[in-house]
């Protein structure tokens, strides 16, 4: 099983929109994929309509170590797609997991003992919330996107940039986390 965090610190670049459509799209293709939806804002647990909702979601598997698929996973109608709904709609995680022992590392440690899928993507938040800002390595959101380890349950990360010169400028900046990294402008 692969896990693959769509990641950025900046809200509006397309993690969700990313997410979705690769997951879609490898759906299609014949692999089992599960959606992970830790986004506050949940876009992508409304992306793809449910043909079973199970009552946990987010939430539940985090805070309270529950990884029973009928509880926490939810079935979308497409084949071979299934969603860990986004429901911490009071931002309890992040401070919730600031402050367990196993914070950092908790999801890495729940995400092995799902099984029956061949990747994971896991869709984050574009800003980080206010208790992690001054960490350099929060649990859920990283505030920078290192690979590989930008996020410790990730095999491996995506990073979406939004299109636009600053963009493009910060991520070929010498303090990117992306050296190899070669803007190039668009005829027109």
């Amino acid at each position: 099983m692969r896990v693959v965090s769509v990641i950025s610190t900046k809200g509006g670049v397309g993690k969700t929109t990313v997410t979705a459509n690769l997951g879609g799209l490898l759906a299609d293709a014949g692999l089992r994929v599960l959606f992970i939806d830790l986004d506050s804002q949940p876009t992508l647990s409304s992306y793809y309509p449910l043909r079973t909702e199970a009552p946990g979601g987010t939430y539940e598997l985090i805070a309270l170590s529950d990884t029973a698929p009928d509880r926490v996973i939810s079935q979308t109608a497409h084949p071979n797609l299934d969603v860990v709904i986004s429901n911490d709609h009071a931002g309890q995680l992040p401070q919730l997991l600031l402050n367990a022992p196993d914070g950092r590392f908790r999801l890495a440690q729940l995400l092995s003992r799902l099984s029956g899928y061949d990747l994971i993507l896991i869709d984050t938040q574009g800003r980080a919330p206010s208790p992690w800002r001054w960490r350099s390595s929060p649990p859920i959101t990283p505030s920078l996107p290192s690979p590989p380890s930008c996020f410790p349950p990730a095999s491996s990360c995506v990073a979406p940039l939004a299109c636009c010169a600053i963009s493009r400028r910060s991520a070929s900046s010498p303090t990117s986390p992306f050296p190899r990294f070669r803007t190039r402008e668009s005829p027109g």
